[in-house]
């Protein structure tokens, strides 16, 4: 039930999330659900009451999509203030580690243990302003005063742009619009909520967070000489000490080893980027993510961004929270819906606070029916 999903879920576009060959398949314990990955067991550990808190680590979605799937709370913290010192990488320029829990204040607890200065993680040097702090503290509700939340809304020009960008025709457009301007609904119930609370709320055009970069073009070269470099560094510690040698030893025993392939493997060990040419691409993804949320940030005098339509923190090192909200009972009845927060850089103290106050606020949260839950797989497994 702590299963991952194998090499932070780059194994094979054909796996599914929550599998390991170590691990077998992990369950949501809500029912006939994903469980999202790659730290898929660190959040289904904590939603089925097995562990108090756990720890997942992300690169881009690989704790806020499992946590949001599975109803429990987790924080992907800001690049450097958690060390990666003996992480697996995929791309160490955007890993970190995080702590997930099943409600805030249990994640601002682990937090406060697992930040602070390495020596053996230089980016801990940079996020040293936060090493040594009581994030817990950030649950008072003094600490939400003078916070302003962003969200994220269709305006009249930011349409008329798009329409003019996509070359709509007259007649089109008036359904387009329309349809545009719907989608308002979600933020601006995000906003009242957030209003409610006592929160200053600013309304940002969508098209602010359009651009930035792809991250996936970076995953096939970047994790070949991630992974390369980190069991080189492991000398004798580990029985294989390259991505050369993992392959090789899976196609030993695929059925064992790698029963739905290792295409994503495969690919990686394919490629031919250089470590210059890589460093280089790594650089212009930290610049064009980081420009376009610091651009919103400062523009609009915002702290937090609630409801963001991009994963663009991730390649940023700009922290991000999941708070659970509900279920759905529409579209798939009982799956878990959650609120993504995204912060400024070390701006893990008022994600805490903007999350916290949701939280207690909404207390959505409900304990998942594990009975049901393991009759509903059983079921499954006999009609295969």
């Amino acid at each position: 039930k702590a299963n991952l999903s194998e090499w932070a879920n780059w194994m094979d576009s054909c796996m599914p999330n929550g599998f390991s060959a170590l691990g077998g398949q992990t369950q949501n314990p809500y029912g006939e659900f994903d469980t999202y990955g790659s730290s898929s067991g660190s959040a289904v550990s904590v939603a089925a009451n097995l562990t108090t808190v756990s720890i997942g680590s992300e690169t881009q979605g690989s704790l806020i999509k499992p946590a949001e799937i599975n109803s429990v709370v987790a924080l992907k913290t800001s690049k450097g203030l958690v060390s990666n010192d003996y992480i697996i990488p995929l791309l160490p320029f955007q890993d970190v580690a995080g702590p997930m829990g099943r409600n805030v204040t249990d994640v601002a607890v682990l937090l406060t243990a697992m930040a602070g200065v390495d020596a053996n993680d230089p980016d801990t040097q940079k996020a040293g302003a936060l090493a040594g702090t009581d994030f817990t503290q950030f649950l008072a509700p003094e600490a939400r005063e003078e916070i302003a939340v962003g969200i994220f809304v269709h305006t009249e020009e930011s349409i008329e742009a798009l329409m003019d960008q996509l070359g709509f025709s007259e007649e089109e457009r008036p359904q387009v619009k329309e349809g545009l301007l719907a989608q308002n609904e979600q933020p601006r119930l995000y906003g009242q909520l957030f209003a409610g609370l006592g929160f200053d709320v600013v309304e940002i055009p969508q098209s602010e967070m359009s651009g930035g970069p792809d991250f996936a073009i970076a995953l096939t070269p970047g994790f070949k000489l991630a992974i390369d470099d980190f069991l080189a560094g492991l000398g004798d510690q580990v029985a294989v000490n390259s991505l050369q040698e993992i392959v090789e030893f899976n196609s030993e025993d695929l059925a064992n080893r790698a029963p739905y392939g290792q295409d994503h493997l495969e690919a990686s060990l394919a490629t031919d980027m250089s470590a210059e040419e890589f460093a280089a691409l790594r650089d212009q993804f930290i610049t064009e993510s980081q420009v376009v949320l610091s651009n919103i940030f400062d523009t609009y005098g915002v702290d937090v961004l609630a409801g963001v339509p991009s994963q663009i923190y991730a390649p940023a090192g700009y922290p991000a929270i999941t708070v659970p909200l509900g279920y759905d009972q529409e579209m798939m009845i009982g799956m878990p819906r959650s609120m993504m927060l995204i912060g400024s850089y070390l701006g893990e103290p008022a994600l805490i606070a903007a999350a916290y106050a949701v939280e207690q606020e909404v207390q959505a949260r409900v304990e998942p029916d594990l009975e049901a839950a393991m009759e509903l797989v059983a079921a499954m497994e006999a009609q295969k």
